[in-house]
This record gives structure tokens, C-alpha cells and sequence, in this order.
């Protein structure tokens, strides 16, 4: 990777202008095809699109005095391997190196404050660093999909990785949890809500433990976890929510006990939890929605505290509908229910 050495780079007033258009000290083009690319001394700003979709680029030196990277400016360069940002740098702008699939690693300037939605969407990036000064990390800044390993500035005041999973400063909020987590792992405690898709698809996940601070499980946080084998809620838990299909598909999971807290559980909350044989439900649940055990094992047990149905829980809330038939409409379903057994008090 080339880098720029005195008296032998490029400046506005000797850059190739076959190569790059550059007006007002902003690069609003690059036309070249060199492979290795040195950006001309004296450039302040990267327009959006400026080398979008350059194929032959495999390595690009930004030089120091660049203060932004516009929106896509890299977008699509998908043989980028090497870049070199400078310490000048303070905002990468939206889907700037989206899609640029050879990228492997990249490290965020300590200057840079803005890390814009979907500015490293690249599932093959494999090693980040944020800076100290990073204040803005949008939703979508770093590929859902990605197999990442996250590492931030011990001195940002504002995010910092614990566990694996990228949270906010007092670890409130999940920001980012990568897909290759694994194992046992403990949320933080402080968090109030898993946010949807936090967890998705993380499928060697074995262990969770929700801290008593959540109140809220969002749509399919953890649908998917196909290794997901236990649930554990700590106790004086504040969790009243799960939302739709919250641990769908979780095919390890085999029994679950819900805080005494939840007061509502969204439509197919535990459908296709195939190994699911047994749900305690607390006793103040005021609704429940449609099919919450679709496609769950066919003996599944259900233990409610309450002892009745309450008014607002959907009239087909515990029908166990085989997957041959989940497409046809309720009269056709028949009622196949999992055992619910009422009044529960171990």
C-alpha cells in the first residue's frame, strides 16, 4: 500500500486532472484506474459518489486535511482491500464504504465524531476500532450480517464493548451485537430494552441471561438462535413486553419460565421452538396474542399461574398448528392446543 512521502505525492497544484476532478478543494470525481490510489494533498472534502463503483481499486490513502467522507463515496468498490483515513477525518457520511467486500479491517480516526447508517455495510469486514471522539454511530453502520470483532478507545466518552456486544457509555442500550457471538452471555445490567433483531440469527448462542433492568424484548430479538438453549431472567425482573416472534425458531430451547413482571406476549412469541416441551406463564399476563406455541413440540405443556384465560388474550392463543397447515384459514386448522394446565403454584 502506497503512502505518501515527502517531496513524491500529489497536490492540487500536481494531480493528474485525467484522474480527478477536484473543484474548490472538493474530489467530486475520480476517472483513473490505477489499483493503489493517492489522493491529492490539499483535498478537504470527499463528495458523495465520487469513486462509486471503481472495480480497480485496491488500496486508497486519503491525506491528512480531508475533515469528510460523503455519502457512497466508496460504495460498491468491491476489490478495496487497504485504507488509510487521516487523523484530520471527522465525518464518514452514510453507505461511504458500503458493499467494499474485500475490507477486511478498518480503524476509525480518534478525530472522526459521525459514523453515518450504513457507512461500513460490508458483511465480510472482519475487525473495527472507534476512536475516542466517535459521539454518533447510526443504526445499520456496521453490516447486521457481519462476523465482527468491535474494540473502542478506552477514553470515548460514549460507547464501549463489554462481553462481545457493543453498548452505549453506561451500557443502557445495545448498539451492536455481532452475529459470531457465542456461547454464555449476560446482557448488561442497565439495559431496558432489547431492541428488535438484537440477537437475531446468532446462531451459536447457547445461553442468554436478561438483567432485571429490561422491560422490553422487541420483535425477533432473539429469533433464529438455533443453539439457543436457556433463558435466564434475573430476579426482580422488570420485563412486561415480549413482542412478535421474540425467540421464534429457537430450536434448542426446551422449557422457559416468564418473570412474574410480563404483562404481555406478542403473536408467535416461541412458534417453531421445535424442542419446546414446557412454558410457565406468571399470572398477571393481561394479553396474549395469536398462535404464541405454533409449531412447538406436540406434547408442549403450558403452566399458567392465573387461573383463567384473561380478556384480552387471542381466543387461539395455545393451538399447536402443524407447519403443512399454518396457510389455510381457521376453520381449517381444527384445535390441537398445547396441555394447559391452570392455577399453577410450584
Amino acid at each position: 500500500m502506497p503512502t505518501y512521502a515527502k517531496n513524491n505525492y500529489p497536490d492540487l497544484d500536481n494531480y493528474d486532472k485525467n484522474d480527478f476532478e477536484i473543484v474548490d478543494k472538493i474530489l467530486v470525481d475520480y476517472k483513473g484506474q490505477q489499483q493503489e490510489v493517492l489522493i491529492p494533498q490539499g483535498v478537504v472534502d470527499i463528495k458523495k459518489y465520487a469513486f462509486l463503483n471503481c472495480e480497480s481499486i485496491t488500496g486508497v490513502v486519503i491525506p491528512e486535511g480531508v475533515i469528510k467522507i460523503g455519502e457512497s463515496a466508496f460504495a460498491g468498490c468491491k476489490n478495496l482491500e487497504n485504507v488509510v483515513l487521516p487523523e484530520s477525518l471527522i465525518t464518514i457520511d452514510e453507505e461511504a464504504f458500503r458493499g467494499c467486500t474485500s475490507l477486511k479491517e478498518i480503524s476509525i480516526p480518534d478525530n472522526v465524531t459521525t459514523l453515518g447508517w450504513g457507512a461500513f455495510s460490508n458483511p465480510n469486514l472482519k475487525k473495527i476500532h472507534i476512536g475516542k471522539s466517535v459521539s454518533s454511530i447510526e443504526k445499520g453502520t456496521i453490516d447486521f450480517y457481519a462476523n465482527i470483532k468491535i474494540t473502542v478507545d478506552e477514553s470515548n466518552q460514549n460507547y464501549v464493548v463489554a462481553g462481545g456486544i457493543l453498548y452505549n457509555k453506561s451500557k443502557t442500550k445495545i448498539i451492536f451485537v455481532p452475529r459470531n457471538i457465542q456461547g454464555d452471555v449476560a446482557i448488561a445490567e442497565g439495559v431496558t430494552i432489547i431492541e428488535k433483531h438484537a440477537f437475531f440469527r446468532c446462531e451459536n448462542l447457547i445461553s442468554i441471561t436478561i438483567p432485571g433492568s429490561v422491560t422490553e424484548i422487541s420483535k425477533e430479538a432473539f429469533s433464529e438462535c438455533e443453539k439457543l438453549k436457556n433463558v435466564t431472567f434475573e430476579p426482580n425482573s422488570k420485563l412486561t413486553t415480549i413482542g412478535n416472534y421474540a425467540f421464534e425458531k429457537c430450536n434448542a430451547l426446551e422449557k422457559i419460565e416468564l418473570p412474574s413482571s410480563i404483562r404481555s406476549l406478542g403473536e408467535s412469541v416461541f412458534a417453531d421452538c421445535i424442542n419446546l416441551k414446557s412454558i410457565i406463564l406468571p399470572q398477571y399476563i393481561n394479553s396474549i396474542g395469536i398462535w404464541i406455541c405454533h409449531n412447538c413440540f406436540p406434547n408442549l405443556v403450558i403452566y399458567c399461574r392465573a387461573k383463567h384465560k384473561g380478556h384480552s388474550w387471542n381466543k387461539y392463543w395455545n393451538v399447536i398448528i402443524p407447519e403443512t397447515t399454518r396457510n389455510f384459514k381457521m376453520k381449517f386448522f381444527g384445535t390441537k392446543r398445547a396441555k394447559t394446565i391452570w392455577g399453577y403454584k410450584k
